[in-house]
């Protein structure tokens, strides 16, 4: 089924492809009335050009989105063939990654906002959940709850009041949903063997309406930051009308008044391995209270970050 579903896709672009080109060279020769005597000449060379070009095209394919399909894993220097074993050799590795060495909050300072203005608990509006609903991209993978993005798109409309209520009344429960906080998880090759987990990172899909419910949580925090200036400036990732061309300005910008002032310059740079993964939920959720986000909706991201579970999936194509 893998491999028809790729002969489709790779056949149908090379066709298109072979074909255009073949008929605009004849076209612009003898012109336009003489395209159809050359159409068996154009299927021919189409066929000849899959046979050669398919199978490189499937084998750079499968090797990058297809890792599932990999038929051994080295443990201690020995093959492994079963998928069950694949999946746990995977969720120990991305299980260890993700801890994190902290265990001692004492050294937290005391507390202190940053503003007087608290976010306590984001009402959501209908509107905001069409226009999420409208926005949402139909070939996405679905999550843990089988939804596809295209229904819930599909009936957006519909669909944007009782789900503004439902997500009102989480806010008021201050409790993340159970279902919502399973995650199913796809080993990607990042670079390197494809026998050996240390050279994939996780990737995870998330229930379709948890990730709704998080678009419009992310827009309400986002604009009371963005509001209150409680955002760094030097701060470029993640933010709207930012890139990195932001902080190589400011960098210029602070080496030539240095250099103009006759000074020397030190740049420290850090790279800290699988760093998102190891944040520390203490600490997040600390540093989420000094700028005012506190009450029940810090309760709720409370309950977000507690309590997670995943599944592995490494039987499935990794088609996105």
């Amino acid at each position: 089924m893998l491999e028809s579903y790729i002969f489709r896709q790779i056949s149908a672009k090379l066709l298109s492809k072979t074909k255009a080109a073949l008929l605009w060279r004849v076209s612009f020769r003898m012109g336009s009335f003489a395209i159809s005597c050359f159409q068996p000449l154009v299927n021919r060379i189409s066929i000849k050009t899959l046979e050669n070009y398919l199978p490189s095209y499937i084998s750079t394919y499968s090797s990058n989105y297809l890792p599932s399909y990999i038929s051994t894993y080295n443990v201690n220097g020995w093959p492994v063939h079963d998928n069950r074993i694949k999946c746990n050799l995977f969720n120990e590795y991305f299980t260890s990654i993700s801890k994190s060495p902290r265990n001692d909050y004492q050294n937290l300072p005391p507390l202190e906002y940053l503003t007087d203005q608290l976010l306590l608990s984001p009402v959501i509006e209908p509107y905001e959940v069409f226009q999420v609903l409208n926005r949402l991209n139909p070939n996405k993978r679905k999550g843990f709850d089988n939804l596809p993005n295209r229904i819930l798109k599909i009936c957006s409309q519909s669909l944007a009041t009782p789900f503004s209520l439902l997500f009102n009344f989480i806010f008021s429960s201050e409790e993340y949903p159970t279902v919502w906080k399973t995650a199913t998880v796809i080993p990607l090759l990042k670079t390197g063997s494809q026998t050996e987990v240390q050279n994939y990172r996780p990737v995870a899909l998330l229930p379709s309406l948890s990730k709704v419910f998080e678009k419009l949580l992310h827009i309400h925090v986002y604009n009371y930051l963005e509001h209150h200036q409680l955002l760094i400036p030097n701060n470029s990732g993640f933010r709207k009308k930012h890139s990195t061309l932001n902080s190589l300005l400011s960098t210029c910008n602070s080496l030539y008044q240095a250099y103009d002032s006759n000074l020397s310059s030190r740049i420290v740079f850090l790279d800290i391995s699988k760093a998102f993964d190891r944040v520390d939920h203490t600490c997040l959720l600390f540093k989420i209270q000094q700028v005012g986000i506190d009450g029940p909706l810090l309760n709720l991201l409370s309950s977000y970050l507690s309590q997670r579970s995943h599944q592995q999936d490494t039987l499935r194509p990794q088609i996105h």
